[in-house]
């Protein structure tokens, strides 16, 4: 069952940013405006060949034929701006999707009765109390909490407009500390069950908490004058050395591992003659110990080939664990 349809893909949102800036703004598009939309609303490759579908050439039509040439850039050959819809299983989705609490994070009360009302005669797609959850922790972060969702905004707030937060929060070792940043991303750990913000300090120095350890947050008025992306903050924080691991044609391990590790940048080639994977993963260098007990998780199925240190690790994990089943060399029998 495909939930989205190719109708709402990268491309066809590329193609409208396109298209509604010519009708909003009442002239001709320059190829180079062209070429910046579909950079920020597709991917880094689509400014290869979105351009030449979407632009004509001389008398030639483009393969799209929705723009025309005029007065030195292009035009939408569309009357209005064309508009996104929703298709039956869409709804259908969104309206399971306004039971988890974490839409309260991104959405107001008002937005969210709102979507209600609109999807009222909406049948959900699921019912969410069917999932059993084993494989994260017990103790998630309490997105209804009022102080949490208001602290969640704020952080957003700040991070869409680059605005300096001061933030009081508890550290790790149950301290209380203040701090003044700029959050870069936020993320959602789904082992975890928590969101942590990534932020910069005024010095510069990085720091990342959960949002959970928070106690409040107030903006300001100061923005950041040079922040790095996103993008340039994770590739300073990504490893040096990948891990390579091995998946076996075993419980469904590749289709398994596939999904875990969805998120992470990686690189694969299966064996067809043995039905081995061999997986590379580059991984944040401070969440080391996740990744390893993500692995750890598929049991046999997986055995991790290099670095070096991160094969000892899990083989001293394995060893901890067999002498908390069987001390003092009792094997059971």
């Amino acid at each position: 069952m495909n939930i989205f349809t190719e109708i709402n893909s990268a491309y066809y949102k590329a193609a409208e940013a396109v298209l509604s800036l010519q009708t909003e703004q009442g002239e001709p598009v320059t190829e180079k405006k062209i070429t910046e939309l579909i950079a920020k609303h597709a991917f880094k490759d689509s400014t290869l060949f979105i351009p030449e579908k979407l632009i004509p050439k001389g008398d030639k039509p483009s393969d799209w034929r929705l723009l025309k040439a005029d007065c030195g850039g292009f035009v939408s050959v569309l009357r209005h701006k064309p508009r996104q819809f929703l298709t039956a299983i869409q709804k259908s989705w969104l309206r399971a999707k306004l039971s988890d609490p974490k839409m309260g994070l991104f959405l107001d009360d008002e937005q969210i009765s709102e979507l209600s009302d609109f999807l009222k005669d909406i049948q959900p797609l699921y019912d969410d109390k069917l999932f059993r959850r084993f494989d994260i922790f017990s103790d998630g972060d309490n997105y209804a909490d009022p102080r949490y969702r208001k602290i969640f905004g704020l952080l957003l707030t700040a991070l869409e407009n680059h605005q300096y937060i001061i933030v009081r929060y508890l550290s790790g070792k149950g301290g209380d500390a203040t701090a003044s940043i700029v959050p870069i991303a936020v993320e959602y750990s789904a082992k975890n069950d928590k969101f942590r913000i990534h932020a910069v300090k005024q010095n510069g120095s990085g720091i990342v908490m959960n949002v959970g350890r928070i106690v409040s947050a107030e903006l300001t008025e100061e923005t950041a004058q040079s922040l790095p992306t996103a993008d340039e903050y994770f590739s300073r924080r990504r490893c040096d050395t990948p891990a390579v691991v091995e998946i076996k044609p075993e419980r469904n391990g590749l289709e398994r591992f596939m999904l875990e590790f969805a998120s992470y940048e990686k690189e694969s080639a299966l064996d067809p003659e043995t039905g081995l994977c061999r997986a590379r993963i580059w991984y944040d260098k401070n969440d080391e110990t996740e990744l390893l007990i993500m692995l750890l998780s598929f049991g046999p199925v997986i055995e991790i080939i290099s670095p070096k240190h991160l094969r000892q690790q899990a083989a001293q994990r394995a060893l901890r664990q067999y002498e908390l089943f069987f001390p003092e060399g009792d094997t059971g029998k």
